[in-house]
């Protein structure tokens, strides 16, 4: 089937640089990935940056990425069945993790000829779950109004990788998939806020722009507001020497709810150069460190940053990874691109 070129994208409005978005988009998935696999041996460490006062840094070998990753490839095809099948992103979404949910429960050898994800050996095992989504899966579909951890924003990046869709309409289609279970909005707000900058991003708005611009959508008396406009202030806090960052960045969580792991990241994205920076300073704490790993690293690719060559050479999976980036971003023939989005200077 032929395609239409969104490979490369410039705002002829603003004169705004021509953004690959091609390359970009694998980016964001390799880079969440890189995050989540960094942080994920260190999830539960005790007194991290006192031991590690320059970041964590020892990327693994291999780089196994945790149940964030494994959740953020089926949110890749939940958005892939979407448009195959025209059914309503929520329906999708639902579907695509309870698939997630065989590769926690069963032997890949029962689902060996499967089409998509259900086929891929290397995604049966359970790399530290959390709770909440089995519970909400395996039931009767009620979701705890109470539930507002971070598993619904560290799997959402990819709803944001739909050049098809405004920023405004990746952040409604997060939330969807958010609430397919999670109940509180400090847990799928910040999925909402999570795409939407990674969809402004993909336009050529900075990750300051982009945040300000999510800001709009949610309300200003939310944790999820309110944290993220603290991570905005001490991103501009000086000095900004790794350390002092290390110091600033408990003051915004652990990362164990849903707003506090994406203030974090986002805190990260700003308050860094590079990305081994980004990266390791968002996953140097005692807390959820693989989710505010992958969601830095999700901002940060889409921002432009790539995975550091070493560690793209050890993380697991990264070749289908690296594919779904792709297959997010190729769009059918007739699909319109909507334009550019929030492209003003920060």
């Amino acid at each position: 089937m032929s395609k239409i070129d969104v490979t490369k994208t410039g705002s002829p409005v603003t004169g705004s640089p021509v953004i690959d978005v091609t390359a970009r988009a694998q980016h964001c998935m390799l880079m969440s990935a890189a995050g989540d696999a960094l942080g994920y041996p260190v999830e539960f460490a005790v007194r991290l940056d006192a031991r590690h006062p320059a970041g964590f840094r020892a990327f693994p070998d291999p780089g196994l990425i945790s149940d964030d990753t494994q959740m953020a490839l089926f949110s890749a095809e939940a958005v892939l069945e979407v448009r195959r099948t025209g059914r309503p992103i929520s329906d999708e979404a639902e579907h695509a993790y309870r698939r997630w949910l065989v590769t926690q429960d069963e032997r890949p050898g029962r689902h060996a000829g499967d089409a998509g994800l259900l086929g891929e050996a290397w995604l049966y095992h359970r790399r530290a779950p959390g709770t909440t989504a089995p519970a909400a899966l395996n039931g009767n579909g009620r979701v705890r109004p109470d539930t507002r951890g971070c598993g619904a924003v560290m799997r959402a990046h990819p709803f944001g990788l739909q050049m098809d869709k405004t920023p405004r309409q990746c952040f409604d289609d997060a939330v969807a998939a958010g609430k397919t279970t999670h109940g509180h909005q400090d847990a799928w707000m910040p999925a909402g806020v999570l795409a939407f900058v990674v969809r402004a991003l993909l336009d050529g708005a900075s990750v300051r722009v982009a945040v300000r611009g999510a800001l709009k959508l949610i309300p200003r008396e939310s944790r999820t507001a309110m944290l993220l406009m603290q991570a905005l202030h001490l991103s501009n806090q000086a000095p900004r020497q790794f350390s002092n960052c290390l110091d600033r960045l408990p003051r915004l969580g652990a990362g164990w709810s849903g707003d506090e792991a994406l203030a974090m990241g986002v805190y990260a994205v700003l308050a860094q150069e590079s990305s081994a920076d980004i990266l390791a300073l968002a996953v140097t704490h005692d807390g959820d460190s693989d989710s505010t790993g992958a969601i830095a690293g999700a901002i940060a690719g889409a921002a432009g940053y790539e995975i550091p060559e070493a560690w793209l050479d050890r993380l697991e999976g990264a070749a289908l990874i690296r594919q779904m980036g792709i297959s997010l971003v190729d769009l059918p023939a007739g699909i319109p691109y909507p334009g550019q989005g929030l492209t003003k200077p920060a």
